[in-house]
């Protein structure tokens, strides 16, 4: 019913986005871009994902796109790209099967790994958090202000989020958390 959308006023950004098969999902570690498009750059560039699966909502804080397990998180008054999640076999999320890029290398990643492989891939994380014996977040701080949590569920990668508002960057919650580590940002 697009005429409708159209005549109510229901279109979010995405709206009138339009697909490209060929460009495929990649987020580069190295230098914080998603399909070449930078953290803290204007998410109008990722035009090539196609209209979001809620792309009705003008004020929405996230593009979801189910069909690729990927939120894209925005700043809907600026457009600014603020963080991704890539969900891995999320029942309501979907199941991200793009790539990522570190150190010139480029993988996939998925449900099959566990904390170690993520450890080996990244190096050691600024903080594990323990929730449970099987429930773990990696956190692992970039300069600029960037922070990816990989969190596990039952052992396995359930999650990457990777954002411009890092939650250890807060000195009051490093010390709620028991965080004795200096911040890397302080040096």
């Amino acid at each position: 019913m697009r005429w409708l959308d159209n005549l109510l006023g229901r279109k979010g950004i995405s709206y009138d986005w339009t697909a490209d098969p060929l460009i495929s999902p990649l987020y580069n570690f190295d230098t914080h871009h998603f399909c070449q498009t930078r953290l803290r750059g204007n998410v109008e560039t990722l035009a090539h994902l196609g209209p979001s699966d809620n792309k009705q909502d003008k004020q929405s804080a996230a593009l979801s796109y189910r069909a690729l397990g990927l939120d894209v998180l925005y700043n809907y008054e600026t457009n600014q790209l603020e963080g991704m999640v890539f969900a891995f076999a999320d029942a309501i999320l979907g199941n991200y099967l793009g790539g990522f890029r570190w150190q010139g290398r480029t993988f996939t990643l998925g449900r099959g790994q566990r904390t170690a492989d993520i450890i080996a891939i990244f190096g050691q994380p600024y903080w594990q958090e323990q929730e449970t014996k099987l429930d773990t977040v990696l956190y692992y701080e970039w300069p600029n202000d960037i922070e990816a949590q990989f969190a596990f569920e039952d052992g396995h990668l359930a999650s990457i989020e990777v954002s411009i508002f890092p939650e250890l960057a807060d000195p009051e919650f490093r010390r709620e958390m028991g965080i004795t580590a200096p911040w890397p940002g302080d040096a």
